[in-house]
């Protein structure tokens, strides 16, 4: 009678080892997705709020400027009943104050440093059928814009002021409100561009 024989099985099969660096590679693939998609949001995140805050401190700077100076500028710079506000406005009649005007429109926040091309400004008589037509013949040519692109946040508000635009003068002594619209792009895609508006009353 012959001996019996254990047999021990050491080791796994070559179907079991690429099964396992299967299952193993696709669960580092998740891993490396969810983190890249966290990295991601954070830095569109950060992109938004500082841009947000750099936005509201322009628009706060305009809101609370003196009204004569700007429908100054409206009067004596274009026929078009609204004027473009940048950096570049900085340190003529209109902003005497260059330091301030140029930490506004020219900032510098966690290592982001703003340009002319990435804060622009627009002051225009609010609800004026003339300017925001005007204003619009600007916005959605993109040969004003670095990138050649018009944004569409911009596009989008402006198509929704002529709609509701329902006045129309061209003397401004007649005009005591004026709108003003901030524009801040995105250092990421225009997608996460941002937009506000405010008025400047006479008083």
């Amino acid at each position: 009678m012959g001996k019996a024989k254990i047999l021990s099985k050491i080791g796994a099969s070559l179907l079991e080892v690429i099964a396992a660096v299967a299952i193993a590679s696709t669960a580092l693939l998740l891993v490396y997705n969810v983190l890249n998609y966290n990295v991601r949001q954070n830095g569109i995140n950060h992109d938004k709020v500082r841009n947000t805050n750099v936005a509201y401190g322009a628009l706060n700077y305009l809101t609370n400027y003196d009204f004569a100076t700007l429908e100054e500028y409206l009067i004596d710079n274009t026929p078009n009943m609204y004027i473009r506000i940048t950096g570049a406005s900085c340190s003529t009649a209109y902003f005497p104050d260059t330091q301030t005007c140029l930490g506004v429109l020219n900032p510098t926040l966690s290592n982001k440093s703003y340009t002319n091309d990435d804060i622009i400004i627009f002051i225009f008589p609010y609800r004026q059928k003339l300017a925001i037509t005007n204003l619009r013949e600007y916005i959605i040519n993109p040969d004003n814009y670095r990138d050649k692109t018009v944004p569409p946040v911009l596009e989008n508000f402006i198509n929704i002021e002529r709609e509701n635009a329902n006045d129309y003068t061209t003397d401004y002594s007649e005009i005591n409100v004026y709108s003003v619209l901030v524009y801040v792009k995105s250092g990421i895609s225009h997608k996460y561009d941002i937009c506000l508006h405010g008025v400047i009353t006479r008083d």
